[in-house]
């Protein structure tokens, strides 16, 4: 506590002294809050471009997982033959058998 007095009496007392001091230190004060200013709003544009980044990256992660289902799926057609389980031949696949009625449109 009694370091805050001291330090305010020293403040009055090179103000009144050294006036021409005074100014300065505001135009330095005035400055530097102006330089805060400029740094806060560079971190809140960075800060949204990495909230981008991350959701882009995100979305090309998902593409990637998506990409290698499908070539999973490719692969898997593609090692199909006439030999492989579950896989019988149909002379005729779209016949419709006999007792079974087309169902037609409206």
């Amino acid at each position: 506590m009694k370091f805050f007095h001291v330090r305010r009496l020293l403040a009055v007392t090179l103000a009144v002294r050294y006036p021409a001091y005074v100014s300065r230190f505001r135009q330095e004060k005035l400055v530097i809050e102006a330089i805060k200013k400029q740094l806060q709003a560079q971190i809140s544009d960075s800060f949204e471009q990495l909230c981008r980044l991350q959701e882009a990256r995100q979305q090309v992660l998902a593409d990637l997982q998506d990409k290698n289902i499908a070539l999973d799926i490719d692969v898997e057609q593609y090692n199909l033959t006439e030999d492989s389980s579950e896989i019988s031949y149909k002379p005729d696949p779209c016949r419709i058998p006999k007792g079974y009625t087309e169902i037609t449109k409206p």
